[in-house]
């Protein structure tokens, strides 16, 4: 299963998401998401794998959770929390 998740931060930033549940074998679940973004790292680009041996393959729903999850532990930004706005910069 491949999607592309669109992501738009509180802070107004954007994050392309690519979801790839089989990267690495069509034969094997191996679940892997790139995130693309000035937000995310210095380069705008960070590499994740996750899940186990199991071969359980995650809900769309279930990976949306998880890529918000990883980008709040990231970049510090809450998706569930307002954030404060400097409308005349120092």
């Amino acid at each position: 299963m491949k999607k592309t998740y669109n992501i738009e931060l509180p802070t107004g930033q954007k994050v392309r998401v690519d979801y790839n549940s089989r990267a690495f074998s069509e034969d094997s679940v191996c679940p892997h998401l790139e995130f693309h973004g000035e937000a995310i790292s210095e380069t705008g680009y960070r590499s994740h794998f996750f899940g186990g041996m199991d071969g359980y393959e995650p809900t769309f729903e279930e990976v949306e959770v998880l890529i918000k999850q990883l980008i709040e532990e990231w970049t510090g930004i809450s998706f569930d929390k307002p954030v404060q706005v400097k409308l005349f910069p120092a």
